[in-house]
């Protein structure tokens, strides 16, 4: 059975997260073939920025990123990357509105890029849009999620579904973490009825095609809980792992590789005042975490978008919040990793 994995961090101002900007909260407003990886020749990138939205359209051979918070601003473009050259998706007659904190994923049952939530400048959403290739469409199913930032979504091939789980609510006084898991099926959502782990606030979600287990990766601030916790369709249950785990990590990037049957994990965040902040790479095959060696590394980040490309086989990892000295910022770096080294590509 096809399954996909879940690695979530929870975050907090403890994890040293950007500090971000404090909207009020509101409700929703209204084939060609791939080229070859190769370094790239585009001297245009999309500016430094982290919680962004990324994900692998596989019906056009390209990576989509929306969004995300920048040097304090968030921002509205949409970018695709082709494995070689970012392109600025300019003159969109329709456009979700900027934001920070949205979850996206493809749909390989519609063949489109589906977008949801994220915090505007009139606060958390619930909004749904659809992307096919060439432009956005504000989507009006008969239901939908709570408005919330930071949630994360997946494939699953299992369900013929795009999956979505947890995320945080700002709708009180004090910000809670959500662990509700949704299902989207081309036209509307539907809540699925799971008993979960703790809610987490910036989840990483992956599908591991072949993998017999859904995981979930603990929460860094509280509990330190570094348990991975599965997810069957109905309910989310601790798993087994062995070989030696990742340290509780706030934001990492996660993607699964459906060619090598494995997890990727990159960097994440340690929590304030940790040093030297992690910029290792993990993987998760077998029921077994293992660290690898590469030769080199993108620098150390946390909240960095990152996903499978399924024509040249590699990750896609761009930009993220830095944790190096000099390289505290956003980040706009695009770097490939091919299953045994990381690779810059600008």
């Amino acid at each position: 059975m096809k399954r996909l994995i879940l690695l979530a961090a929870i975050v907090t101002a403890a994890c040293g997260s950007p500090a971000a900007l404090k909207p009020t909260p509101s409700s929703q407003p209204a084939s060609a073939s791939p080229s070859p990886i190769a370094s790239a020749s585009s001297t245009t990138i999309p500016l430094g920025r982290s919680q962004t939205a990324m994900a692998y359209d596989q019906l056009h051979h390209n990576a989509v990123l929306f969004g995300g918070l920048g040097d304090q601003t968030r921002l509205g473009d949409t970018w695709t990357w082709n494995g070689t050259d970012w392109t600025h998706r300019q003159g969109l007659t329709a456009n979700p509105d900027a934001r920070q904190g949205a979850a996206m994923a493809y749909d390989e049952v519609s063949r489109q890029v589906v977008l949801f939530g994220g915090v505007t400048a009139t606060g958390q959403q619930n909004d749904t849009w659809a992307w096919d290739g060439t432009a956005w469409q504000l989507r009006h199913p008969l239901h939908a999620p709570p408005p919330r930032e930071g949630a994360s979504m997946t494939y699953d091939a299992a369900l013929s579904a795009v999956i979505l789980y947890g995320g945080m609510n700002d709708s009180t006084a004090m910000p809670s973490p959500l662990h509700d898991t949704w299902s989207w099926t081309g036209g509307d959502w539907a809540p699925l009825t799971a008993s979960g782990p703790p809610g987490g606030v910036r989840p990483r979600l992956a599908y591991l095609s072949g993998a017999n287990l859904v995981e979930r990766f603990g929460d860094c601030i509280e509990s330190h809980d570094r348990n991975l916790y599965g997810f069957d369709g109905h309910q989310w249950s601790p798993r087994p792992a062995a070989g030696i785990w990742p340290p509780a990590l706030c934001i990492p990037s996660l993607a699964g590789d459906s060619v090598r049957h494995q997890l990727v994990l990159f960097g994440g965040n340690l929590g304030t005042g940790v040093s030297p902040p992690p910029a290792d790479t993990w993987a998760y095959a077998g029921n077994a975490w293992s660290r690898l060696s590469p030769n080199q590394s993108p620098p150390a980040r946390y909240d960095a978008p990152m996903v499978y490309d399924t024509d040249h086989h590699v990750m896609v990892l761009f930009g993220g919040q830095g944790l190096t000295q000099g390289q505290t910022g956003p980040l706009n770096d695009t770097w490939i990793w091919d299953g045994s080294n990381w690779a810059p590509r600008q």
